[in-house]
């Protein structure tokens, strides 16, 4: 007589192991992907504020490098300077922008980078024309960039370096190098130097 064979079955204890080891490895994998997702958030926001910044220093640096001597003329103001800058503010005429077919735009205009310290912003504002009839041709204001806590521009003068330009002590011929130093949060000192 053969004796009789057990069945080839799981016995209870058998399956809660079974069980036990799955729940930990899906606990771990779990763990390992919500670790991915947060990570890869963080590197998005880092990213999309480096892409700001970037790209407001590239606007700012194609500003500088397309300063004019023309002085602009607001409506029915006295003449400013081409380039005037002291405080919180920067006034640029530019030349060489595009201009679309068609329209009597000239490629001429008046620039304004403001610095806001409340705010911690800066801002970009655009005149269509150098010599505008009415204000119609001043542009909106822009923010281009938060978290700024300083703007520190200065000017190559022959006389040196000068941190007001277009102003009653300092000529207003165009300077023979601008700076520009932003100060942010999150990116420490961002500097653009050009010579115009």
């Amino acid at each position: 007589m053969t004796p009789p064979s057990r069945d080839a079955g799981l016995t209870l204890l058998e399956l809660t192991v079974t069980m036990a080891v799955f729940a930990l490895i899906a606990v771990m994998g779990l763990q390992a992907l919500s670790g991915s997702v947060r990570v890869q958030e963080v590197l998005g926001r880092r990213h999309a504020e480096t892409w700001e910044a970037a790209e407001a220093l590239a606007l700012l640096r194609r500003d500088l490098e397309r300063v004019t001597d023309r002085a602009f003329v607001p409506p029915q103001k006295a003449p400013e300077p081409a380039v005037v800058f002291g405080g919180d503010s920067l006034h640029l005429s530019v030349a060489g922008m595009p201009v679309l077919p068609g329209t009597t735009e000239t490629g001429e205009m008046r620039v304004v980078w403001r610095f806001d310290a409340t705010e911690e912003v800066l801002y970009r504002q655009a005149w269509l024309s150098l010599t505008p009839f009415n204000t119609r041709a001043q542009g909106p204001e822009v923010a281009i960039l938060s978290g700024i806590t300083e703007l520190v521009a200065r000017g190559l003068t022959p006389d040196g370096w000068s941190d007001r330009f277009g102003s009653a002590d300092v000529p207003a011929a165009r300077p023979r190098a601008i700076e520009v130093t932003l100060t942010t949060a999150r990116h420490g000192d961002l500097r653009v130097m050009v010579t115009p």
